[in-house]
């Protein structure tokens, strides 16, 4: 069994020794007294197994120790930027997520604070708009995540969520509010958004979001633009 580690006293506790069988065992009498008791296969393997020496059991167990990680090679710098920018590309690095009262905002590493500032402050006009008001919680998540999809194939690079101040919900607290930036950061769309933030007073304030969207690129789209460059 991998990463354990048995002596040879250890595994006798719990199976019959093979050698000890060999050690008082006469085939010769076995087959003489009782010729039917001798199973083919097993008086193969005692002739196989006639000359063999059993170790000596010294009793002592095999201890590795602790690993010291002072003396394993040192990861690769360059390798290790690669594989975060590999994870920025993918959409695999988490969001830098912010609470301020009713306000939130998050964004991947990769985006630049001029960018996240012009986003704050209402500058990327909102391509489209999605409104959540009087769904229920299962509703919103797949609107949500069907919209986010479908601006991103469409080339969309702000939109407009409305997902409510939540002063309508029976007591329940403000569930869409508080359930949309999870699932903004959650597969399959957290693929897809680079930034959000709480909207500007006049286009929903803290009961809606900007999000910012990657840049939709065709696949093989720039392999052929590079092969025309190079006719």
């Amino acid at each position: 069994m991998c990463g354990r580690f048995q002596t040879q006293g250890q595994r006798g506790q719990g199976m019959k020794n093979p050698f000890e069988v060999l050690k008082n065992l006469n085939i010769s009498k076995r087959l003489q007294g009782h010729p039917e008791e001798v199973d083919e296969q097993s008086l193969l393997f005692l002739e196989e197994m006639k000359d063999v020496v059993p170790l000596k059991d010294s009793g002592k167990r095999l201890y590795l120790g602790p690993i010291d990680r002072a003396l394993l090679p040192p990861k690769d710098p360059n390798l290790a930027c690669l594989e975060h920018l590999d994870r920025l590309v993918k959409g695999y690095e988490p969001m830098d997520i912010v609470y301020r009262d009713d306000y939130v905002e998050a964004q991947v590493p990769v985006v630049g604070k001029d960018v996240m500032s012009k986003l704050r402050e209402g500058k990327f006009s909102y391509q489209a708009y999605l409104d959540l008001h009087g769904l229920s919680k299962e509703e919103a998540e797949k609107e949500l995540l069907n919209f986010i999809t479908r601006s991103y194939s469409l080339g969309k690079r702000c939109v407009l969520v409305i997902h409510g101040k939540g002063y309508n919900s029976k007591g329940k607290g403000p569930i869409l509010k508080e359930m949309v930036p999870k699932w903004l950061q959650r597969s399959p769309v957290r693929k897809l958004v680079l930034a959000f933030c709480s909207a500007r007073p006049y286009d929903g304030g803290t009961g809606a979001l900007y999000v910012l969207l990657r840049r939709w690129r065709r696949k093989g789209k720039d392999d052929l633009r590079h092969h025309r460059r190079a006719r």
